[in-house]
């Protein structure tokens, strides 16, 4: 077993105690039909869309639209395709980091009573407007651009627009993942809607839109009720994409197959984010100081872990997987953030973690740890 095995092994251990690895990988491959092994780094965001809502609630259509779409590309000419997969990583973690950013914002104000004019402007407008914009958008350009490069007659990826690039898809036979209201989007983003009471004392959002065939300008009326129907269809369309494509990832070996070494620092940060990523503990962001010294900073969110040795293990885990991944720093800095209002931060030297990366035994890593971290 390699070290990067045992320490994610360990880590999830101190991380996740309530069910093992092994269960939790059998389960993430029972639940979503994945047939094959598939990377620890996958674990987490997977185990996600088989435990947690809304993400269980992922379009299936879209997830098989997208894989197979994608997979016909892969076995047309792999080595094409892995090229084009590789150059689109930055699209594809924009969407990524959006999705889970707009989950934030889902899981804390979608079950809310709170004043309905002020639910619809301050809730459901933006994240409307974020599913579409930010994170489909972009699901949208890794897909499309990808599929560019198979089509020598074609310029797709000179479309940058949500509205040119969801027509493309359209033509390319993307059914469920195009099924948008985009009209929508751009009644809010350009102020053509309306919030009003009818005579039942209900509020009613009225939006304008440019009839596409007629060119003559039309309004709807939607609910409150509708527009969280739409908020719930576009998350479920981006879920089903998101695991769509990590399947592809998964069938087709990809993982193994693109050199993550050779990308862009910034590229590997985001895997190393997915690697971490697990029910308790999602990575916010990681970032890297070259001032006077060379530091490495990560953020942390801890949910549903309230003793505190237990998170201090946790870091010390953490910094132990950072160190192994990215081991040409002088510092380390573990941040953390937690929704009871404990939060910290831990430093280590270069030397310690190298004095504690093979060490399992917490007694001897607190002594080390009460030497030189802080």
């Amino acid at each position: 077993m390699s070290l990067f095995d045992t320490l994610f092994i360990q880590y999830n251990q101190k991380s996740d105690n309530i069910i093992s690895l092994s269960d939790k990988i059998n389960s993430v491959k029972s639940n979503l039909q994945i047939d094959t092994d598939f990377p620890m780094l996958f674990v987490g965001l997977l185990n996600d869309f088989v435990v947690n809502k809304p993400q269980y609630y992922f379009n299936k259509s879209v997830e098989t639209e997208v894989f197979n779409n994608l997979n016909t590309l892969y076995h047309h000419n792999n080595e094409k395709f892995l090229n084009a997969f590789s150059e689109q990583q930055q699209n594809l973690f924009h969407s990524i980091n959006s999705y889970y950013h707009i989950l934030d914002s889902y899981n804390e104000f979608n079950d809310i009573n709170f004043n309905d004019e002020i639910k619809i402007k301050m809730y459901y407008f933006p994240i409307i407007t974020q599913l579409m914009e930010f994170c489909l958008h972009h699901f949208y350009r890794t897909i499309l651009y990808i599929t560019d490069d198979f089509f020598e007659d074609k310029e797709y990826k000179e479309q940058t627009k949500l509205d040119g690039i969801n027509k493309a898809l359209i033509k390319l036979g993307y059914k469920y993942l195009t099924d948008i209201n985009i009209d929508l989007r751009n009644a809010i983003s350009h102020g053509l809607i309306e919030i009003n009471r009818n005579r039942n004392d209900i509020f009613e959002i009225i939006y304008s839109y440019k009839d596409k065939k007629t060119h003559k300008s039309n309004s709807k009326i939607l609910t409150i009720n509708d527009l969280n129907n739409i908020v719930n269809h576009l998350l479920d369309i981006a879920s089903g994409t998101f695991v769509g494509i990590v399947k592809l990832i998964i069938k087709n070996k990809l993982i193994e197959k693109i050199n993550i070494e050779k990308m862009d620092i910034n590229i590997q940060f985001e895997f190393f984010k997915l690697f971490l990523h697990n029910e308790n503990i999602r990575v916010k962001s990681i970032s890297k100081n070259d001032s006077d010294f060379s530091q490495l900073k990560v953020n942390i969110d801890i949910n549903n872990i309230n003793d505190k040795n237990q998170i201090i293990h946790i870091l010390v885990w953490i910094g132990k997987i950072v160190f192994a991944t990215f081991n040409n720093y002088d510092k380390y800095e573990i941040n953390y953030t937690h929704p009871f209002s404990i939060s910290g931060s831990i430093f280590f030297d270069k030397k310690h973690l190298n004095d504690i990366l093979f060490e399992e035994d917490i007694s001897k890593i607190d002594k080390i740890f009460a030497n030189g971290a802080s």
